[in-house]
C-alpha cells in the first residue's frame, strides 16, 4: 500500500511541475503578445504620421503622370 502510495505521489509531483512549466510558458508567451501589441501600437501611430506625408507624395507623383507620358510614347 505505501508503494502505490508513493508512487502516486510521484506521479502528482511530476503533474505539478508539468503545470509550473506550461504556467512559465503561457506567461512567457502573453509577455510575447504584450511586446508585441507595443510594437504594433507604436507602427500605428508611425503610420498616422506618415499619411499626411504619403498624401502629399501621391499628389506630387499624379501631377508628375502626365509628364512621363513622352517615356510610354518614346519606347513604343
Amino acid at each position: 500500500m505505501t508503494r502505490v502510495v508513493d508512487r502516486l505521489t510521484h506521479i502528482v509531483d511530476w503533474m505539478i511541475s508539468a503545470l509550473d512549466f506550461m504556467t512559465f510558458v503561457l506567461d512567457w508567451m502573453i509577455s510575447a503578445l504584450d511586446f508585441m501589441t507595443f510594437v504594433l501600437d507604436w507602427m500605428t501611430s508611425a503610420l498616422d504620421l506618415m499619411i499626411p506625408v504619403l498624401d502629399r507624395k501621391t499628389s506630387a507623383l499624379d501631377l508628375m503622370i502626365p509628364d512621363l507620358d513622352w517615356i510610354t510614347r518614346v519606347l513604343d
